[in-house]
């Protein structure tokens, strides 16, 4: 069972754990505990238990609730390579042959979350089936509801977070848990939004967990009595969840059916809790919390009791005309996320303003200035900000654009951007096998955007047969001056062919390489000059096939942009790419060994002749509201790593 996480988030829970994941955790390649703080003697026998079974960590310094501890554990687990997370509760058994029939199932369907049959220690059932809220009502339907009423108009299955299992691709897609309930239904938002990405949520009946229900609350009372802690957040989440996902005349319904409702979660502990006035000052607080739309855990430090969005530094000001178009829907994705408020990049602000988490992209980039003053200055700045950061403990989420360092900087440059390696809290990359490598710090995969939208207001050109584009800036390290021997080579093959090179050259010798070729061989053609988007449109959809030579090609945004422009593209043969050919379908990523022939470029164009009309690659992996998601999920981890 490679690659298999057992994540199991506790609170207070040492001796459950010794109870129920010790039995539960033989067969899993990784088991990661969450310990949500209580107090130094259970943090002590967390780890105590831990290092005894060989168990990984994640150890905030205060509770960050269940979404939040969850998307820790499982950040920590796909930071050594899980491909599969079982969550599980720290009060549930799950024995390691039902586990693998939730892997297997969720390896064959990877969008699938898949829970198993649920029954209490004396077997009676607790879930056995896919349950089902009513939108319309808010009502939890059980399945003998379903089954004499099997489609309720606008109904959503969910199942319980008590156990879980889920694929990192499905993980990324949604996002993972949302952070606004801190405690229960968040495993109902979780299952709205597999089903909003694509995905299915399931019960898979031949894996069995065994549910201690209720035992993780220390404050419960005998018999069926809840604690104030589940009337409470049942009570204010049911509301929260009706502000995510339903439109405003629904939510006025949900508002106006708060108290039956209120009633029906306190008669979940028995009708003798209508008698006792704690249960419904629980109730009641989280009618008022729920009304306000406060979020959050209501014992938590200022403004994290009300669910105020994460404050994130990124490393890029506000946008300009030439601002990478990454940057620029990256920025907007995340605006469009209500836990996120995006600041703007500005050395005051870095040095002397209030965020809770710094993304930095190109971190070299802040060096950067026209005046050798102004760089000296930055680079002492740099420096001064790395000591904040380190003395505040701030998170910082670095996103690996490139696979090393640039090499033309300073020594002090060089020594800020190592300082920048070691306060790195979480990684994220852009394609599937950076993911694969083992850091000392949580990776998570977000994949790079499409660029659809980006490139929709300009009009397309008709491909022209055997035309073949180099689209971009110029650059020696792009292997330009290959492409042009090696389409030197197609002139007795491929005499109607045609080469076009579009960009802005980096250096004047490389402008008079590539014009000197177009002298000599009237079938190239040279562009050279900075691309606005609506010639780069131009440039890359008159062409048959886009050829992008980069000796060292890792996250190219060039591939992206002719694909997002439904034009194939020749690229080097890189363990990405091939996993990006895999990706989009067949005979759109076409690759080449070694250096580039004129036989490479004839087999592409050969390849690509045929191409039905309107046929397009699946970017579906690659949209922008997913991305702003899967970030705010790795903010909110970062912050539970932080400051531990």
């Amino acid at each position: 069972m490679a690659g298999v996480a057992l994540v199991v988030v506790g609170y207070g829970s040492a001796a459950l754990l010794e109870q129920h994941l010790v039995p539960s955790a033989p067969g899993a390649d990784l088991v990661v505990v969450v310990d949500n703080r209580t107090d130094d003697d259970e943090r002590r026998r967390v780890t105590d238990l831990a290092d005894r079974e060989g168990w990984a960590t994640v150890l905030p310094d205060r509770n960050l609730g269940f979404g939040a501890g969850a998307d820790a554990g499982a950040a920590e687990a796909f930071a050594w390579g899980a491909d599969v997370v079982v969550l599980l509760n720290p009060d549930a058994r799950l024995a390691p042959a039902d586990r693998r029939v939730l892997v297997d199932a969720v390896r064959e369907r990877p969008l699938l979350l898949a829970a198993p049959r649920v029954e209490r220690p004396d077997g009676t059932p607790w879930m056995t089936g896919v349950l089902a809220l009513d939108l319309r009502t808010g009502r939890m339907r059980t399945a003998a509801e379903r089954r004499a009423d099997p489609a309720p108009p606008w109904a959503v299955p969910w199942v319980s977070g008590a156990c879980l299992a889920v694929t990192r691709e499905l993980w990324e897609r949604t996002g993972g848990f949302a952070h606004d309930y801190f405690l229960y239904w968040e495993d109902v938002d979780l299952s709205r939004r597999v089903l909003a990405v694509g995905g299915a949520v399931a019960v898979v009946p031949r894996a069995l967990a065994v549910h201690d229900e209720g035992s993780t609350h220390p404050d419960r009372v005998a018999g069926r009595a809840k604690s104030a802690t589940y009337y409470y957040y049942n009570v204010r989440n049911r509301m929260v969840f009706a502000r995510a996902w339903l439109p405003r005349e629904d939510r006025l319904r949900w508002h106006l059916l708060a108290l039956p409702a209120a009633r029906a979660v306190v008669l979940q502990g028995g009708r003798r809790q209508l008698l006792r006035p704690a249960p419904w000052v629980a109730a009641a607080r989280g009618l008022l919390d729920g009304a306000r739309g406060r979020t959050g855990d209501p014992r938590a430090g200022r403004g994290e009791e009300r669910g105020r969005p994460v404050r994130v530094l990124p490393s890029f000001g506000v946008p300009r005309p030439t601002t990478n178009p990454y940057i620029v829907m990256l920025a907007a994705a995340l605006d469009a996320q209500d836990g996120v408020d995006l600041r703007r990049f500005t050395w005051r602000t870095a040095l002397a303003g209030r965020y809770d988490v710094v993304h930095l992209h190109w971190p070299e980039s802040l060096f950067a200035a026209r005046s050798g003053t102004r760089r000296t200055l930055k680079r002492w700045a740099f420096l001064a900000w790395t000591v904040r950061l380190a003395v505040l403990r701030t998170p910082v989420v670095r996103t690996v654009h490139n696979v090393e360092h640039p090499r033309d900087v300073s020594r002090l440059e060089s020594l800020g951007l190592r300082a920048v390696d070691r306060l790195t809290t979480a990684r994220v990359v852009l394609n599937d096998v950076d993911a694969q490598v083992r850091t000392r710090v949580p990776t998570a995969c977000v994949l790079h955007g499409h660029y659809r939208d980006w490139y929709a207001p300009h009009p397309r050109d008709d491909a022209r047969p055997g035309r073949i584009a180099f689209v971009g800036l110029v650059r020696r390290y792009k292997g330009v001056e290959g492409l042009l021997a090696a389409f030197t080579e197609t002139a007795r093959e491929g005499p109607d062919l045609t080469l076009t090179i579009a960009g802005r050259p980096s250096s004047e010798a490389l402008a008079d390489a590539v014009r000197g070729a177009a002298a000599r061989d009237p079938r190239v053609r040279a562009r050279l000059g900075f691309l606005d988007d609506a010639a780069l449109v131009q440039a890359v959809t008159s062409a048959q096939v886009v050829v992008l030579p980069y000796r060292h090609m890792h996250n190219s945004g060039a591939v992206l942009a002719a694909l997002s422009l439904d034009r194939p593209v020749l690229v080097p043969d890189t363990a990405v790419n091939r996993a990006l050919a895999h990706e989009v379908g067949p005979g759109w990523v076409l690759t080449y060994d070694d250096e580039l022939t004129g036989g490479d470029l004839l087999k592409a164009v050969a390849a690509t002749r045929d191409r039905a009309p309107g046929a397009r690659p699946d970017l579906s992996r690659r949209g922008w509201q997913e991305a702003g998601r899967a970030h705010l999920a790795v903010y909110r981890a970062a912050l539970g790593r932080g400051r531990t």
